[in-house]
Formats: C-alpha cells, structure tokens, sequence
C-alpha cells in the first residue's frame, strides 16, 4: 500500500527512465542497444517525463487536502472550501502629499490622476478624478497610491521629495512622516492563513477562548487587509480581555479600532467584556554601516536591504523580540555586502505585551 509520504514525494524523470527501461530488459527488448535518438529509447523518456510530471501533481493534490501541508494555491482552495476563509490579497499603500507653488511660478491644472511622486526608488500616483488648481504661492493636498501593491511602499513620508511628472516649474512636493492613510499589505502567507483556518474553529463554540477572539480580530469586519496581527490578554478571570491590533506597518487607526470593536462585540459571549485597542508601536532605532562591493552599490540593490529589514520587524507578532541576529541577516539580501556593523542596537530589543517594534533605520553604505 502507497503511504502518504510516498504520494508527497516526487520522482524524477531518470528515476522513471531508469525503472521503464529496466522492465523492458526483462522482457527481453535490447536496451542497452539503444543509444541516445533511437526511436525506443526517446519513447521510454517521454513516457518517463510525462509520469514525472503526473507524479509532482499527485503530490500536490495529495498534500492539498490537509492543512498542515497544503501551500500556495492549494492553502488558498483549502481554506476557502473547508473554513470559508479568503486569503488576503495585497493591498496598496495610500498617503496624502502636499505641492507647494513658488509665487513667481504657477497656477497649475493637475489632471486627473497625472501627478507621479517618488522617493528616488518608488513612485506614487495621484488618485484625483477630476482636475484640482495648485495657486501660484500656494498649496495643494493630494492622495497618491503607490504604483505596486505590498509592504515596499511603506516608507516614511519624508522621503517622498521629488515629482516625476508633470514638469512643474517652481513647485515642491512634501510631505509629513506619518503620511500614510493606507497602509500596503503584502498577500497573505501561508503561515497567516493556517493560523485564521485553526482560530476558526474557536468559534464553534460562541467565543471566549484565545482562537476566537484572534479570528474576530482577523476577519469578518472589512478590515483585514490592514488587521494582520493581533494579540489576546486576559484579565483576571472575570471575563475582562484585551484585544490588541496590528497592521502591516505596525499600530493601526482609530478608524480601524472601532470597526473591529463594533465586529467582536456583535459576536461574542455575553458573559465578556473585551476592550480592542491598537498595540503600542514601540520605535527600534536601528543605526548600521554597510561596506558593499563597489560594483554593486546601487539605490536598487540597497532597498533589497532595507525592504529586508522592513518585511522582517513588520512581520513580527504583537508582543514579539526583535532579534539581534536576524537585523544582521536581513542586510545580506542586499547583493555584493561585505561587512555590516550595527551599533545600535546593542542587543535583542525586548517588546512587551500590547506592543509592536517599529524600525527607524539610520544607515551608512561606504562601497569600497
């Protein structure tokens, strides 16, 4: 009998090669005759490659059909047909810039959707539907969204400083750090999604338990693009609990806040009193020198870096450390880096219950 790991394990097309050719040579066909192009040997590989490819399908509908081991495009098929869960798909990042008018220059029409604003590395694009003035010696506020969807545009709003078009003369962009008034999600992880397929089945029984409040914060209220973490502390026993919220770039919005209140009030136990809050952002300030190879020192290959070190603390749970360690490691994504020194800081950075880190990075690159 075929055993469950066996279905999961692929089998190469040699291997397949190998076992075909074997039972032909014992019924007596000449094989080993049979040099590379002969017409016997090239069916024997196109048999051998057509079962390799069956095989790698078996084992992905094999492992498909269980939570554990299902990944990808299965994961989403399982979760959607067994726990009526949808993966998070990826969101984009939206932020409120200001262009600022020199006295001497100006009026400008800004057509719909024609402002392009970036960073040096990204761009952003306006999101007006009709056209707005810019007065001469004065100012304009507008929402631009970034041009891919993820957690890569999530950068601070001081850095966006340069428009790329249209060309207009005398006029600044800026705007300030906390700019973002919609945070960029990347598509839901395997990992994510396993974790709201288990918390479902908390909710069987009414809530109060961990499971269930972990999935309430998650999902069900329209929020959950900007809701990826979340965290559950008891009170004493007398039915008091807190439930802390988190977003792809650390704590969330007031907003955010009391539409997931509302959504775990309709839904829980009469007997608790939960109070949703969003955790504490808790600022690591990261200060590190990077000596990179010449050759590779590049605006491009240095975000490899920094997108790095972003994905990793934002993807740390509420309550979770910041590892030492894996700050060091998230520079190597970087290509052509040889040496990195971070002074700060100085060890593991511990976060409490109720809070999320939040990087402020401070980095020096010398290409030697």
């Amino acid at each position: 009998m075929t055993t469950f790991a066996e279905l999961q394990t692929a089998k190469s097309a040699d291997t397949y090669l190998t076992e075909i050719l074997a039972t032909l040579a014992a019924q007596g066909f000449p094989v080993t005759a049979w040099q590379s192009g002969n017409a016997g040997r090239t069916l024997a590989r196109a048999d051998a490659a057509a079962l390799a490819d069956l095989r790698a399908v078996i084992a992905e509908v094999a492992s498909g059909g269980y939570l554990d081991e299902a990944s990808g495009d299965w994961l989403t098929l399982l979760a959607k047909g067994v726990f009526d869960l949808d993966r998070e798909l990826a969101t984009f990042m939206e932020g409120r810039v200001t262009l600022s008018c020199d006295g001497a220059a100006g009026p400008y029409n800004v057509t719909a959707y024609s402002l392009v604003v970036s960073d040096g590395t990204r761009r952003w694009r306006s999101t007006n539907a009709s056209t707005e003035v810019l007065a001469s010696g004065g100012t304009l506020s507008l929402t631009v969204k970034a041009e891919t969807a993820g957690t890569a545009y999530n950068v601070p709003g001081d850095n966006i400083d340069f428009i790329v078009s249209p060309a207009l003369a005398g006029v600044t962009v800026s705007a300030v750090t906390a700019w973002a008034t919609t945070a960029g999600a990347a598509d839901e992880t395997d990992a994510s999604l396993r974790a709201r397929c288990r918390a479902k089945w908390g909710t069987l029984g009414r809530g109060a338990n961990d499971s269930a409040y972990l999935h309430l914060a998650r999902t069900g209220h329209g929020e959950e693009a900007q809701v990826t973490r979340a965290q559950v502390v008891w009170g004493p026993g007398d039915g008091t609990l807190t439930v802390y919220l988190a977003g792809p770039s650390g704590a969330v919005g007031s907003g955010i806040v009391t539409t997931v209140s509302d959504w775990i009030d309709a839904n829980k136990p009469g007997t608790d009193n939960p109070t949703v809050q969003s955790a504490t952002a808790i600022p690591v300030s990261l200060i590190a020198t990077v000596t990179v190879a010449a050759a590779s020192d590049s605006t491009a290959n240095r975000a490899l870096a920094t997108d790095a070190l972003s994905a990793y603390v934002n993807g740390l749970d509420i309550g979770e450390d910041v590892d030492l360690g894996r700050l060091y490691e998230a520079f190597y994504a970087a290509s052509g880096v040889i040496d990195v020194d971070i002074s700060q800081p100085a060890a593991d950075v511990s976060i409490n219950n109720g809070e999320v880190a939040s990087l402020s990075a401070t980095i020096t690159w010398s290409a030697v």
